[in-house]
C-alpha cells in the first residue's frame, strides 16, 4: 500500500486518478506502436514502389527518395536528403523548390489535351523526360522534433515516370510518318508525271502513225490515178512522219542506253561553235516557217572541248528546238558563247513563256515536263534529261535559268586546255564534275 509524502496512505480520489493516467498511457504507447507499424509499413511502401517517388518539404528539400528514384536519377537517398532537387529537375525561375515547380507545371497543363513531358537530368547531365504527379499531404497532429521544436508537417510527393524512349519512340514515328509522307507525296507525283508521259507519248507516236497510214492508203487507193505530184506529196508526207517516229523511238532508246551506261561516245577535239552553227542550218527550215530570227556570234571564244561531236550536236539541238517551239511567231533566239574558269558555255535565249521558277530544277527530270508544254507546242519530255545525262558523262552541266523576257537554258563543258592541266595536276574538277 502506498503513502504520501506523510506517511498517509493515498485518497480515493487520488487512486482513481493514477488509475486513470496508467491506462491513458497504456492507450498512448499502444497508438504509438500503431503509428510506427503503419508508417514503417509505408515507408517500406513508398521505398519499394515501382514508380520513382520523392516527398519534399514545403521549401522544396528532400524528405525522402525511394529506390526507383536512386535507379531513375544515379543518386542514392543519403547524397539527396535535406538537398534540393533542382540539380535534377532544373527550375531556376522557383529558385530550386522542385515542389512548386511542378504544382504550377501541372496546373498550367490542366486542360490541355496531352501534358507536354517535364523535362530533367540524371546525375551525368543525361537528358530525361518525365512525366509528373503530386500530391500535398497535411497532417492533422501537431508533431515536435527531438529537439521540442514544432515539426514539419506538411509535405509535397512527387512521383516521376521516364518517358525518355517512349518520347525517342514518338519522334521516330513522326520522323517515320513524315518520310513516309514524302515519299508517298514523291511517289504520287511519280505517277502523275508518268501518266502524263504516257498521255503525251501516245500522243506523239498515234499521230506520225496515223499519217503513215492515213498517206499509204491514200496512196494504194489512188496510184494508178492521181499524178505524180500527188503521190510526191504522200510519200513525203509518210517519210516525215516515219522520220518524226524514228527519233521518238530514238531519244526513248538513247535515254535507257544512257541511264543503264551502256552508250558509246567517240571522244574527240569538238569545237561547239561549229556545231551550233550546223545545227542551226539544220533548223533553219522551221526557223524561217515561224519567222523565228537568231542571233549567234561565235566571236573569238574558246570553245574547243573534247567530247563526242554527234552527242554535243544531239545537246545543242534538243535545246534549241525547245527554243523553237514555245517561242511565238516573229519571236528571237540569242545564243550566247563564253568561256568562264576553264568551262566552254552556250547559252540559248528565247522569247517564250520561259519556265516556270518551281520547275527550273524538274524539267530535267524523266518523264517531267514544263507546265508551258500543255499549251500545245508538243514535245515528249525527253530532250531536257539526255541532255543532263550527255553532259554529265562529259564532266559537264546544264541548267535553266529565271528570266522575265522568256526562257534560258544553259550548258558547260571543261576545255581541252582545262582537261590538260587537271592531268598535269595544275588544277582539278569541281566535284560536282567528276563523273
Amino acid at each position: 500500500m502506498t503513502t504520501d509524502d506523510h506517511g498517509s496512505p493515498p485518497s480515493v480520489d487520488e487512486s482513481e486518478r493514477l488509475e486513470q493516467i496508467s491506462a491513458e498511457n497504456c492507450q498512448l504507447m499502444a497508438e504509438c506502436h500503431r503509428l510506427s507499424r503503419e508508417n514503417n509499413q509505408f515507408q517500406a511502401l513508398l521505398r519499394n514502389a515501382s514508380e520513382a517517388i520523392v516527398v519534399l518539404s514545403p521549401t522544396g528539400e528532400v524528405q525522402s527518395f525511394n529506390r526507383a528514384a536512386e535507379k531513375m536519377f544515379g543518386f542514392r537517398e543519403r547524397d539527396m536528403m535535406g538537398k534540393s532537387l533542382d540539380r535534377l529537375i532544373p527550375c531556376p525561375e522557383h529558385n530550386g523548390n522542385v515542389g512548386t515547380y511542378v504544382k504550377e507545371f501541372a496546373a498550367k497543363h490542366q486542360d490541355s489535351a496531352s501534358t507536354p513531358p517535364l523535362p530533367g537530368q540524371r546525375w551525368d547531365g543525361t537528358e530525361l523526360h518525365l512525366r509528373a504527379a503530386f500530391g500535398e499531404v497535411h497532417s492533422n497532429t501537431e508533431l515536435w522534433d527531438n529537439k521540442g521544436s514544432p515539426a514539419v508537417s506538411e509535405f509535397v510527393l512527387c512521383m516521376f515516370r521516364n518517358v525518355t524512349e517512349e518520347i525517342k519512340l514518338e519522334q521516330r514515328l513522326r520522323e517515320n510518318t513524315r518520310q513516309l509522307e514524302l515519299k508517298n507525296y514523291e511517289l504520287r507525283e511519280a505517277n502523275d508525271a508518268k501518266d502524263e508521259f504516257l498521255a503525251n507519248m501516245s500522243h506523239e507516236l498515234r499521230t506520225p502513225l496515223h499519217g503513215i497510214l492515213s498517206f499509204a492508203r491514200f496512196g494504194m487507193k489512188k496510184w494508178e490515178t492521181a499524178d505524180r505530184a500527188k503521190l510526191s506529196d504522200y510519200f513525203q508526207t509518210i517519210e516525215t512522219s516515219g522520220r518524226s517516229l524514228l527519233n521518238l523511238v530514238n531519244d526513248l532508246l538513247d535515254l535507257a542506253k544512257l541511264e543503264a551506261g551502256k552508250m558509246s561516245f567517240d571522244i574527240r577535239s569538238v569545237n561547239l561553235g561549229n556545231c551550233v552553227t550546223e545545227v542551226l542550218h539544220e533548223l533553219s527550215p522551221l526557223m524561217k516557217e515561224s519567222k523565228i530570227s537568231c542571233d549567234w556570234d561565235p566571236r573569238d571564244v574558246d570553245l574547243d572541248i573534247p567530247g563526242d561531236e554527234n552527242r554535243m550536236k544531239q545537246v545543242i539541238r534538243n535545246i534549241l528546238s525547245n527554243a523553237i517551239r514555245y517561242s511565238p511567231r516573229g519571236g528571237k533566239i540569242t545564243i550566247e558563247p563564253s568561256c568562264n574558269y576553264g568551262h566552254s558555255r552556250i547559252t540559248v535565249r528565247d522569247t517564250g513563256p520561259g519556265i516556270p521558277t518551281d520547275e527550273i530544277e524538274t524539267v530535267f527530270e524523266k518523264f517531267v515536263q514544263s507546265s508551258t508544254t500543255k499549251s500545245g507546242a508538243g514535245g515528249t519530255g525527253l530532250g531536257l534529261p539526255i541532255c543532263r545525262q550527255i553532259l554529265t558523262t562529259h564532266a559537264g552541266r546544264i541548267w535553266a535559268e529565271e528570266s522575265d523576257t522568256g526562257g534560258v537554258v544553259a550548258f558547260e563543258v571543261p576545255t581541252s586546255q582545262h582537261l590538260k592541266a587537271v592531268l598535269s595536276g595544275e588544277t582539278t574538277l569541281r566535284p560536282d564534275q567528276v563523273v
